[in-house]
C-alpha cells in the first residue's frame, strides 16, 4: 500500500512539471450561481455478537442556491415539503436540521467547514425488535441530537487538475487529467438524548482523520465530463461517553484506530455560460470499540442534482473581493 501511495506522489509531480494552459480555462471573474437538489446526512450503526443498531435521521431533500466567485463558495438550503420523499414523517418521524458551510479553493489548497445540527432519528432495522411490516411506523427518537462541525484540508499536486471545475463552477477542464489528492479532516460533534433521561447515553466524538487519495476529471467532447476519486486511510477517534444510570451518571473514555474511506463520482455538462450536473459524494468510518466487541461504523452520503449559470459579477461583489485579495496576499 505505501508503494502505490508513493507511485501516485511521484506521478503527480511529473504530471506538474508538464503545466499547460490549455488543460484549464479560468472563469473566476464570473459569478456562478446554481440551484441544486440534493441530500445530506450521516447514519450510525453500533454492533456486537448479538445485537445491533442502525440510526439515521429522516432526512430531507433540499434545494440549494449557491453562488461562486473566485475563491469563495456561500449557499443556503431549504426542504420544501413537495419534494419527493418529504412527506414521511408519520412513518420516520420528524427531523430538524440546520447547515452552514463555505468552500475556499486557494491555488492547490482546499478548505471547508461545516456546522450542523439534527434532531430527530429512527430505528432503521426496527424490525430487529419488533412485530414490524413495510409501511408501519419505525421506532423514533425525536429528542436525539447530534450537532457538530468540520474542517476538511486537502491538496492537489497536479496544476492540469481542476478541482474547481467539479466543485465551484469557476474553471473548465479542457483536457482530461488526474491527480493525487491528500485529505485532512478534523470533526467534533455531540450526539445523544437532549432530555437526558436515566439509562441513556449521550457522547463527544473528536475525529481526526487522514486519507491520501487520487482524483481523475475525465472530459468527453468538448463540454462534458465524468470525474471520480478513491480515498483510502486511517482516522484516530477520542470519545467521551456519559452514561445516565439510576445510581447516578458514569463517565467513560474511548480511544479507537479506524479504517476511514471516502470516495466521489460526478458527470455533466461545463459549458462557457451554463453548467450541469449530478454529483454523488460519500464517506465511511469503520472501528471497533477499545476493550469489547463493538464495532462502530459512520457513514455519510450526498448526492446533488445542480443546473447553473455564469454571468459578469457586479461591482458591490468585485470590490470587497478585490480588497480582500490585496490585504491577504495568498488569496
Amino acid at each position: 500500500m505505501a508503494l502505490f501511495y508513493l507511485g501516485l506522489v511521484l506521478s503527480a509531480v511529473a504530471q506538474n512539471s508538464d503545466h499547460s494552459e490549455n488543460y484549464i480555462q479560468d472563469l473566476q471573474e464570473s459569478l456562478a450561481l446554481d440551484i441544486s437538489l440534493n441530500n445530506h446526512y450521516k447514519t450510525f450503526s453500533i454492533g456486537g455478537p448479538n445485537f445491533r443498531y442502525d440510526i439515521a435521521p429522516n432526512s430531507k431533500n433540499s434545494l440549494r442556491l449557491e453562488a461562486n466567485y473566485r475563491f469563495l463558495s456561500l449557499g443556503f438550503a431549504i426542504s420544501p415539503a413537495f419534494l419527493p420523499g418529504n412527506g414521511d414523517e408519520d412513518l420516520k418521524g420528524k427531523t430538524q436540521s440546520f447547515n452552514l458551510g463555505t468552500t475556499m479553493v486557494l491555488s492547490n489548497f482546499i478548505l471547508g467547514a461545516e456546522f450542523h445540527n439534527v434532531q430527530g432519528h429512527y430505528l432503521r432495522n426496527t424490525s430487529d425488535f419488533i412485530n414490524w411490516h413495510e409501511g408501519d411506523p419505525y421506532i423514533q427518537f425525536p429528542n436525539h441530537r447530534m450537532r457538530g462541525i468540520d474542517f476538511l484540508f486537502a491538496y492537489t499536486l497536479n496544476q492540469n487538475f481542476s478541482y474547481r471545475s467539479i466543485y465551484t463552477q469557476t474553471e473548465r477542464q479542457l483536457k482530461s487529467a488526474g491527480s493525487f489528492l491528500p485529505l485532512f479532516e478534523f470533526d467534533y460533534y455531540s450526539f445523544g438524548d437532549i432530555q437526558k433521561p436515566v439509562n441513556s447515553q449521550t457522547s463527544q466524538n473528536f475525529e481526526f482523520i487522514l486519507c491520501p487519495g487520487y482524483a481523475y476529471n475525465y472530459v468527453l467532447g468538448e463540454h462534458f465530463y465524468a470525474s471520480l476519486s478513491a480515498h483510502l486511510g486511517g482516522a484516530y477517534l477520542h470519545n467521551r461517553i456519559l452514561s445516565r444510570l439510576t445510581d447516578g451518571d458514569q463517565l467513560s473514555r474511548q480511544n479507537n484506530w479506524a479504517w476511514a474511506c471516502r470516495a466521489s463520482a460526478s458527470i455533466g455538462y461545463n459549458g462557457p455560460i451554463w453548467y450541469a450536473g449530478i454529483r454523488y459524494d460519500g464517506a465511511d468510518l469503520y472501528y471497533r470499540q477499545e476493550g469489547s466487541h463493538v464495532r462502530n461504523e459512520e457513514y455519510r452520503l450526498d448526492y446533488s442534482f445542480f443546473l447553473g449559470y455564469r454571468f459578469s459579477a457586479p461591482e458591490w461583489i468585485k470590490k470587497p473581493m478585490d480588497f480582500a485579495e490585496n490585504l491577504i496576499p495568498f488569496l
